[in-house]
């Protein structure tokens, strides 16, 4: 593989700012494309959000138009972030998953006990949404604020994963976050870390118009594997009926722990899934990852690409976010292919030394066969993190 030059896509409007995001395809064929960034300024809460649209594959823009994602009113703060819409292969529908909710205390941290999760399709190309609402399981006992199984909002939450998978049936597999309840009914963190989460795996099933939701299975991970439990799951499909999922793991507090990227594997659908394991190389060798993001790309040459950072010794928690690499998934052992390992980008000599190469998008260039991806440089400042969003792409 091979990573061409970097380039800004969206820069940042100031110091203390950051920004991060990507574009993706609103249709099952063509070059209409939607962008959509966001500004922050606090640790994981997004001011503002910007939509944008494309008729050439990315070549030019629409002006953007500002979407409010982060409304204070009557003494209370509201989030709301609408993440990239995920196609419908049959249908051409355009799904998007919204994370909302309440923040009492103007900290991102308040999410998890107010987080909930809405879906709505968009049948314009991402231009308006309809049959927008909340995601509940299925069943009279389940409504907005119990909305699956094990989660009340105000107490615990529940918070989108990193891609939904649709299958061969024509259904929809959904990863979530979950976080915990203690023996007293409220939000439990074990062991005091930033945050506890475990993952859900969700089925949407086409029912007149709208998708009807089923709760399938619960991972969980042991306090010895991960300090902030499952955190941010990927999907991707393989031959046999067999589902790969990559989870974010973290030895915060424990910097003696190794700290890993974690899979597990269904044959049925996502309702059962072996238990979590250290992700690694074909082979058995296993390597360090810091608590990060990571996401799996399926390529329209049949292979399966997965990007995360891999880092040269045990990390401490999130760092060191660097470097970002892209590799080939191997469709046999679901391990991933040592040689095919590329450096997207690195920390250069006058990068600053807490840079995160992280929170990035990627998709397929439909035309050369590329995978394009977003990245946002992102640093502390004296006035908090700043740094501009980046486009790659790398020929594969």
């Amino acid at each position: 593989m091979k990573v061409g030059e970097r380039e800004i896509f969206v820069p940042s409007p100031a110091a203390g700012t950051y920004v991060s995001g990507g574009a993706f395809y609103t249709r099952p064929s063509g070059l209409e494309m939607m962008s959509i960034h966001g500004y922050e300024t606090r640790n994981d809460i997004c001011d503002v959000s910007f939509h944008r649209w494309s008729d050439d594959n990315g070549r030019t823009w629409s002006e953007p138009r500002a979407v409010e994602t982060y409304v204070k009113a009557d003494g209370l703060a509201r989030q709301r972030c609408l993440t990239p819409g995920v196609l419908d292969p049959r249908t051409g529908r355009l799904l998007f998953f919204i994370l909302q909710g309440y923040l009492p205390n103007e900290n991102c941290l308040d999410g998890m006990t107010h987080y909930g999760v809405l879906w709505a399709i968009s049948e314009d190309g991402g231009r308006s949404l309809c049959h927008e609402e909340p995601l509940v399981q299925r069943g009279d006992q389940y409504s907005e604020m119990h909305p699956i199984e094990g989660v009340w909002i105000g107490r615990n939450c529940i918070m989108n994963g990193v891609n939904a998978l649709w299958l061969e049936t024509g259904q929809v597999l959904f990863p979530a976050m979950v976080t915990r309840l203690g023996p007293d009914g409220n939000y439990y963190n074990p062991l005091g870390a930033f945050t506890y989460t475990d993952v859900v795996v969700l089925l949407g099933t086409w029912e007149r118009g709208r998708l009807a939701w089923d709760w399938l299975a619960r991972v969980e991970f042991e306090l010895s594997q991960s300090t902030r439990g499952a955190i941010e799951p990927t999907l991707a499909a393989f031959p046999a009926g067999r589902i790969l999922m990559v989870m974010r793991g973290s030895n915060s507090l424990r910097p003696q722990m190794p700290g890993y990227k974690w899979y597990c594997v269904s044959s049925d659908g996502g309702r059962r899934w072996t238990p979590p394991e250290p992700w690694g190389y074909v082979g058995g060798e296993r390597f360090f990852s810091p608590s990060s993001i990571s996401m799996f790309l399926p390529h329209s040459s049949g292979r399966t690409f997965w990007i995360g950072n891999i880092a040269p010794r045990n990390p401490d928690g999130n760092q060191p976010r660097y470097p970002l690499v892209i590799a080939e998934v191997d469709a046999d052992s679901l391990m991933l292919i040592k040689d095919s390992v590329t450096v997207v980008e690195d920390r250069r000599p006058e990068d600053h030394p807490g840079i995160q190469f992280s929170n990035f998008q990627a998709h397929e260039d439909r035309q050369t066969g590329e995978v394009v991806v977003y990245l946002p440089f992102f640093y502390p400042t004296p006035e908090g993190w700043t740094g501009s969003l980046h486009r790659y792409r790398v020929t594969v």
